[in-house]
C-alpha cells in the first residue's frame, strides 16, 4: 500500500483493521526534499516559473533561503521538513507494529536518492515545455506562452519546464498536492541521500564523451534522522565516500573492460581502507578492517549469505504473500462495492 497523507497516517491503519485482520506492507511513504514556491498560498494565481537554484524555497539553507510570507511547513528549508515528517511517519509505523499489537509488519520510506528522471512523467506538466536553456526567454518575453491557457498548454500547477526528460538536470517538475510540506510534490527530490557530481566523465581516444561520470552521494538530514530512530543511537555514521577518495578506482575501471575488472583488475584501486566514521556503524567498521571493493560492493559475499541468507529469503516469501492476499482483499471489496452500486475506492 502507498500511502501520502501528510505529516500523519491519521487513523488508515484503524480503517483498515475493521476491513481485514491480516497484517499489511506500507510499500511507499515519505515526502520530498525540496521547498516549491509553486505550491505557497501566495503563489496561487498558477503556472511555475520558479526553477532548481532560485532563492524562493529550495532543499538546503544555504545562506540565501527564504520560505513562504504564511509561515508554518513551507518557510522551512526542504530538507527540514522532509527530515521532521519522514521520522515522525516512520514513529507511527513503528508504533503499529504487529509486535505491539497493531497491524503492520513493516514500511518503505520513499526513497534511498534523488531520481533525475522522473521529471519525464508527471501529473502537471506542459505540452510543449520550454526547454531548460531557454527558460530566460520563456519566464520573461515569452512567459504568456506558459501560463494556462497559453499556447505551451500547461495545466494549472505545471513547471514552464515540464515533462523534462534531461536527466542529467534536477528539475522541479511534480504536481500540487494539500498534503505536502509545501503543498507540492518535486518527484525527483525524494532521496535521503543526493547525488553530486565529481566534475569527471570518460573521454573516448576519438575525443567523443565516453558516457561514464563521476558522482558520488551525499547524506541529507533525514537520513541522519532515520538512522538515529531505528538504531536507537544519538551519535551514528553520517559519513560518505567522496570524489577524492573515488577517483582512483574510476581512472582505473574507466581503462579496463568489464571482464578484466571481474578478474581482479583495479582490486587495489577500488578497495577503500579508511573513511571518516562517526560511532553507531558496523558496516563502516568492517569496511576499515577488512578493506571495502567499490567494484564488488563487499567484502566477503560468502559470509554475508551465510548469515543474512536465510532470513532474506524469508522475508521474500512473507512480502509475496502479503501482496497477494492486500490484492485478494480489494478485489473482494471492490466486488462487494460493485453489486452494492458503491464507488469504487481506489
Amino acid at each position: 500500500m502507498q500511502l501520502y497523507r501528510g505529516w500523519s497516517f491519521g487513523g488508515y491503519f484503524d480503517m483498515y483493521r475493521n476491513e481485514s485482520p491480516k497484517p499489511m506492507i506500507v510499500t511507499e511513504f515519505g515526502v520530498d526534499a525540496y521547498n516549491d514556491a509553486c505550491g505557497w498560498p501566495e503563489n496561487n494565481a498558477g503556472g511555475c516559473f520558479n526553477m532548481n537554484g532560485d532563492a524562493a524555497g529550495g532543499a538546503d539553507d544555504t545562506g540565501h533561503f527564504w520560505g513562504c510570507a504564511s509561515g508554518g511547513e513551507c518557510a522551512k528549508p526542504g530538507v527540514q521538513s522532509q527530515s521532521e515528517w519522514d521520522v515522525r511517519l516512520a514513529a507511527e509505523l513503528m508504533h503499529h507494529y504487529v509486535t505491539n499489537g497493531g497491524i503492520i509488519w513493516g514500511g518503505f520510506l520513499m526513497a534511498w536518492t534523488d531520481e533525475f528522471w522522473k521529471g519525464s512523467a508527471t501529473q502537471d506538466l506542459c505540452a510543449y515545455p520550454c526547454k531548460t536553456w531557454d527558460a530566460d526567454y520563456c519566464r520573461g518575453a515569452g512567459i504568456q506562452l506558459y501560463k494556462p491557457g497559453g499556447g505551451a498548454m500547461c495545466s494549472w500547477k505545471a513547471h514552464f519546464t515540464c515533462p523534462n526528460f534531461d536527466t542529467n538536470y534536477h528539475d522541479l517538475c511534480g504536481y500540487w498536492l494539500a498534503a505536502a510540506p509545501d503543498n507540492y510534490v518535486n518527484e525527483e527530490w525524494f532521496g535521503i541521500t543526493s547525488p553530486g557530481s565529481c566534475g569527471l566523465h570518460k573521454v573516448n581516444p576519438d575525443g567523443v564523451d565516453g558516457g561514464y561520470k563521476l558522482d558520488t552521494l551525499y547524506v541529507r538530514p533525514a537520513y541522519i534522522a532515520m538512522m538515529q530512530l531505528w538504531s536507537g543511537n544519538t551519535e551514528v555514521d553520517t559519513s560518505h565516500t567522496t570524489c577524492a577518495a573515488l577517483k582512483p578506482c574510476w581512472a582505473c575501471a574507466v581503462t579496463h573492460s568489464m571482464e578484466e575488472l571481474n578478474e581482479g583488475a583495479c582490486e587495489i584501486e577500488c578497495t577503500v581502507k579508511s573513511l571518516a566514521v562517526g560511532p553507531g556503524s558496523s558496516v563502516i567498521a568492517a569496511r576499515e578492517r577488512e578493506g571495502f571493493s567499490l567494484l564488488r560492493g563487499q567484502s566477503h559475499p560468502d559470509s554475508f549469505l551465510a548469515e543474512f541468507g536465510l532470513p532474506l529469503i524469508v522475508a521474500a516469501v512473507i512480502l509475496l504473500a502479503a501482496t497477494s492476499t492486500s490484492i485478494y482483499l480489494w478485489r473482494r471489496h471492490a466486488k462487494k462495492q460493485e453489486e452494492a452500486g458503491e464507488p469504487l475506492l481506489r
